[in-house]
């Protein structure tokens, strides 16, 4: 069933947006359609919206009980391909569809930081140091050491400590530029 849509659009995720008077669409770029999201559906969105993670995290989590590669990505593949056809062939089709949908104009992750509250900056720059802090502390627990040799063979824990590096970098690199985005804030409310 379409339905016309006629209030302006705000980007609120990948393919999400949400209009005026309150309602979430999602938009498929195959079909050039979108799709209300309505209040009933928004459980099973949030399973298909994860449906790139939770392969992988399935495939993980097989190979750390059963250290098989092939085993492990087969059943991540296999259920992949489930939770896509369970979102194309299933979910998106049960969802009003809409018509004249009108894409709005792409903001720059900046600017659309720079769109909140001061508050929830704050909240995004010490949840960012918390998860930071995480992985230092998964450093020391790791217990790694220059002269140990060992751990360059050993894989699971080249990748852990590859992982656990990036995290920490991308954590604290958000929180600087959160941060830069808080302080321009500041300066710019003061000068009014």
């Amino acid at each position: 069933m379409k339905q016309k849509m006629q209030s302006r659009l705000t980007n609120i995720g990948r393919n999400l947006y949400k209009d005026n008077a309150g309602k979430v669409y999602i938009y498929d770029k195959r079909k050039n359609l979108a799709y209300t999201l309505d209040k009933n559906n928004q459980l099973k969105f949030q399973l298909v919206r994860c449906r790139f993670i939770i392969p992988i995290t399935v495939g993980f989590l097989i190979y750390y009980y059963l250290p098989n590669y092939p085993l492990s990505v087969s059943i991540g593949l296999i259920c992949f391909v489930l939770l896509q056809f369970y979102y194309h062939q299933r979910f998106l089709p049960e969802l009003p569809m809409t018509n004249r949908f009108e894409l709005p104009a792409k903001e720059s992750m900046m600017h659309k930081l720079s769109n909140n509250e001061a508050s929830v900056l704050v909240k995004r720059i010490i949840g960012a140091i918390l998860i930071g802090s995480l992985f230092i502390w998964n450093l020391f627990e790791m217990q790694i050491s220059i002269d140990d040799f060992r751990m360059i063979t050993d894989w699971n824990r080249t990748l852990m400590l590859l992982l656990s590096l990036a995290m920490i970098l991308v954590t604290f690199t958000s929180s600087v530029m959160v941060g830069t985005i808080l302080v321009q804030k500041n300066r710019k409310g003061n000068n009014k």
